[in-house]
């Protein structure tokens, strides 16, 4: 079991749960959301306990690559969301 602690932006969590679960490879067994307050800053969470399933291992360059597909999509909403701002 491998316990995964990821924190960012409300989208990046979602993302990356929505890959977890999308993976063959990995079987979520527990998994906890919520919110932390550092300062006048506001991060969202996300703690999950994992289980790789013998079968289907993930290995080291699918994790990386679920991580780049989560920061892709994370800056092509960001860069939607300002393009939608500035036209409004």
């Amino acid at each position: 079991m491998v316990e995964l602690e990821v924190t960012g932006s409300k989208l990046d969590i979602e993302l990356f749960l929505y890959e977890l679960y999308r993976s063959s490879s990995v079987r979520i067994l527990e998994q906890k959301i919520g919110i932390k307050i550092e300062g006048d800053i506001i991060k969202h969470y996300a703690k999950c306990t994992i289980r790789y399933l013998p079968m289907r291992r993930m290995n080291l360059l699918q994790i990386i690559d679920i991580f780049r597909v989560i920061k892709e999509e994370s800056e092509a909403y960001e860069f939607w969301k300002r393009l939608r701002e500035a036209h409004l």
